[in-house]
C-alpha cells in the first residue's frame, strides 16, 4: 500500500483514507497550515478531538516526510 504524504497531499487524497471523514480531513489541513509542515506523523495526535482510537489505522495510509 502506498502511503500519502500529509505535507504535500491534496485534500481529496487524504479524504480517500477510509478512517478520515470530511471534518477530520479539514482539521488535519488546518493543523498542517498552522505548523507549516508536520515533522512526524505522530503530530496528528496534537489535533483537537483527533480520534485516537483510529490513530493506528489512519497512519497506515499517511506519512510525514
Amino acid at each position: 500500500m502506498k502511503k500519502v504524504n500529509v505535507n504535500t497531499a491534496r485534500f481529496k487524497e487524504v479524504l480517500k483514507n477510509p478512517y478520515i471523514d470530511y471534518k477530520l480531513c479539514k482539521k488535519i489541513f488546518e493543523y498542517r497550515d498552522e505548523v507549516a509542515e508536520l515533522q512526524d506523523i505522530s503530530e496528528l495526535r496534537n489535533i483537537k478531538d483527533f480520534p485516537l482510537n483510529k490513530y493506528d489505522r489512519i497512519i497506515l495510509y499517511l506519512e510525514a516526510k
